[in-house]
């Protein structure tokens, strides 16, 4: 559930309006943001206090609580992840679509 959460906030964000597809290049333009910064920290940080709970307290790992807690984190980072990935896509096939057809017109 977390992560189609976070999978919704970044379809529907303007993140998309900072990437952009050359396809002569064969690359992708990014616009500069701090979030994915951020979203790497944030899953350091989980990563560390998780095995910090597991190497302190390993009685902890087995309550369905720390579970919880954990997989909610993990799930928005998946989320996050995967959302980003498909606006590279659809903006992949976008601009591909587009470039297919530029070529095509100017073959005629």
């Amino acid at each position: 559930m977390s992560a189609a959460c976070a999978w919704g906030y970044v379809r529907r964000s303007r993140i998309a309006d900072g990437i952009s597809y050359l396809p002569e290049e064969k690359r992708f333009e990014i616009k500069g943001s701090f979030a994915p910064l951020i979203i790497i920290l944030c899953i350091f940080t989980v990563k560390y206090i998780h095995g910090a709970i597991s190497a302190l307290k390993p009685e902890l790992t087995q309550t369905i609580t720390f579970i919880s807690i954990f997989a909610f984190f993990n799930g928005i980072f998946f989320g996050f992840f995967t959302a980003r990935i498909a606006l590279f896509w659809d903006v992949y096939r976008a601009r591909s679509i587009e470039h297919t057809k530029e070529n095509l017109t100017q073959s005629l």
